[in-house]
């Protein structure tokens, strides 16, 4: 018995049986198709066409999932996105292209491996990100639903801390202010600036190991207010610390610097 479409393509034959034949085939696209046997006949039986059946081949469905780890990360930490795609027959086979947006500038095409994909990204700016993934199907696996997701990456809070070299020091001594700005994620790079206002008078300094001075002579007698200001940057916040120098005159006229702290970091 010979089984033919409705273009009377060739789909296979089969063995009669007990007034069977049964034919197993393998579609390589999806397509719709009426599908009809037809019997040649021999010596005592006539030829004869059955009535044809509709068949409908369709894709196998497919499910995608996406995941981050961490959905919460830090300036240049890494960030890893994997992609799973899966079918009722199990994995996709090897080989298989699915696309990412939103972890890397442009589209990025990972190829799976048991089903799975991972891409790793540490370039990820301070903010949210929407990641995506989508597999676009092949004559065999219909497409997934696009999954998406949101990774928040944040900027490393920095803090202050201000000193002074003279406790206490002889008026007219210069007095040398130190800023030490700090992080969760090491030092702002050297170079960078911060701004002491000192009596409302500022004066820029450069960091060197997280550090930075700036040497004055000119604090007033009573209580002078000192700021620091750090502007942060693409990867360290921004942060502030004021302290008061006060000067206590004393038989000897000696200054005594008493910090006190009058606004936390911000």
């Amino acid at each position: 018995v010979r089984f033919v479409d409705q273009s009377n393509r060739l789909l296979g034959t089969a063995t009669i049986a007990g007034g069977h034949a049964v034919l197993s085939h393998t579609f390589t696209a999806a397509q719709a198709l009426n599908v009809s046997a037809v019997y040649s006949g021999d010596v005592n039986f006539k030829a004869s066409t059955s009535l044809r059946v509709p068949l409908s081949v369709v894709r196998v469905p497919t499910t995608l999932t996406l995941t981050a780890s961490p959905a919460r990360s830090f300036i240049g930490q890494p960030v890893v996105v994997t992609v799973t795609v899966t079918s009722q027959f199990g994995p996709l086979p090897d080989g298989t292209r699915v696309t990412v947006n939103g972890a890397a500038p442009g589209q990025t095409q990972l190829t799976l491996q048991n089903g799975a994909a991972t891409f790793s990204t540490a370039s990820l700016t301070a903010g949210n990100h929407t990641i995506s993934a989508f597999y676009g199907g092949d004559p065999t696996f219909a497409a997934a639903a696009p999954r998406s997701l949101t990774v928040q990456v944040s900027k490393y809070q920095t803090s202050i801390v201000i000193s002074s070299s003279e406790q206490p020091s002889t008026f007219g001594d210069a007095v040398t202010f130190t800023a030490t700005v700090t992080s969760g994620g090491g030092l702002p790079p050297d170079t960078e600036s911060v701004t002491f206002i000192i009596g409302g008078v500022p004066h820029q300094a450069r960091l060197t190991g997280g550090i930075a001075h700036v040497q004055t002579v000119s604090l007033a007698r009573g209580s002078t207010q000192v700021v620091v200001l750090y502007a942060g940057d693409a990867q360290f916040t921004n942060s502030f610390k004021g302290v008061f120098a006060d000067h206590q005159s004393g038989a000897d006229d000696r200054r005594h610097l008493r910090v006190r702290l009058v606004a936390a970091q911000h």
